[in-house]
């Protein structure tokens, strides 16, 4: 993509620490996006989730050393999505080594196909939080993985608010960035990082606009 300024870019991009040093590299001359993305879940969905976007980060790294440019991760959070029964629940192993799961109350037969970004966690949340601390053994990461998720899944956050926020602390030291809970903020970024590519010879044949990852629900 070309930088941009696109006003619809600071729109696009979830908060978090890295959110302005990636607006501002995207809005560089030449810059790309490597992107990459996944419907919400509880505590961040499935643990392949994590392993898109770090491989996203790693893979943005690798082709700004080679091609001398900025190259930004973009993970996009598929807050359409209304799933409810994938993404209300969550699983662990606890300290014994069984594999325990929690879930959100279910919806009622006849309730609406809300959407994820609209979707409240509700106040059964604090009891999910409260069985995986339980559940996890002391070590040095217990007190931060608990209090990180509890600055996140709050009873009155959504469920595709609440991961969109997880994840983007989490990926923010390594530079990567999210884009919008619901359609109109990945239009936005999409509007934002479209454009031509790197140009012939580059990127194995890529096409215009950024560089992609995988797609499986997402990326």
């Amino acid at each position: 993509m070309k930088g941009s300024s696109n006003p619809t870019l600071a729109e696009a991009i979830v908060a978090s620490p890295a959110r302005d040093s990636a607006i501002q590299r995207l809005r560089e001359p030449g810059a790309l996006a490597v992107t990459t993305g996944q419907q919400p879940g509880l505590f961040t969905g499935p643990l392949y989730t994590i392993y898109k976007a770090l491989s996203t980060a790693a893979l943005a790294r690798i082709l700004e050393r080679q091609w001398q440019r900025p190259v930004v991760p973009v993970f996009w959070v598929a807050g359409d999505d209304h799933d409810y029964s994938e993404a209300s629940q969550v699983s662990w192993v606890s300290s014994e080594g069984a594999v325990r799961t929690a879930s959100l109350p279910p919806r009622l037969p006849d309730a609406p196909l809300t959407p994820l970004y609209r979707e409240p966690l509700g106040p059964a949340i604090n009891d999910i939080l409260n069985a995986l601390e339980t559940d996890l053994p002391p070590s040095e990461f217990r007190d931060w993985t608990t209090t990180w998720l509890r600055r996140h899944y709050q009873p009155a956050k959504t469920v595709a608010g609440s991961f969109a926020g997880a994840l983007a602390e989490l990926l923010a030291p390594r530079g990567g960035s999210l884009s919008g809970e619901h359609s109109r903020g990945r239009q936005a970024a999409g509007r934002a990082i479209s454009g031509p590519g790197p140009g012939p010879g580059t990127a194995a044949g890529q096409g215009p606009g950024a560089a992609g990852g995988g797609s499986s629900g997402g990326w």
